[in-house]
């Protein structure tokens, strides 16, 4: 994301909803507003996190198509929950990699 977006998440343990848009009113204005969706199963890994002045984070997250994710301004809360998700995608990733790996 570059500077000028707008970035409104959703997050759950499943995945995560960013609402965007390019200036802060034209949320309300339904054909410039988008949405992109990211499957936890793609994030490989919290390759960076940054406290905030204010309390909240920044985070960067690794995903499987080798972009970078950059998610600002995150409550604590979110940050922990996605670091949870992550660490149990990582492990589910591991276990299907085991998995085919035995099947050679």
């Amino acid at each position: 994301m570059h500077k000028g977006i707008w970035p409104i998440y959703k997050i759950t343990t499943l995945r995560i909803m960013i609402h965007w848009q390019l200036d802060r009113h034209s949320m309300a204005r339904k054909g410039r507003a988008k949405t992109q969706e990211v499957p936890f199963e793609d994030v490989r890994n919290v390759t960076e996190l940054i406290k905030l002045p204010n309390g909240e984070f920044d985070m960067m997250l690794a995903l499987a198509t080798r972009t970078v994710l950059r998610l600002q301004q995150l409550p604590v809360r979110a940050v922990q929950g996605i670091q949870g998700a992550v660490k149990e995608s990582q492990l589910r990733f591991q276990a299907r990699t085991a998995q085919m790996l035995k099947r050679v």
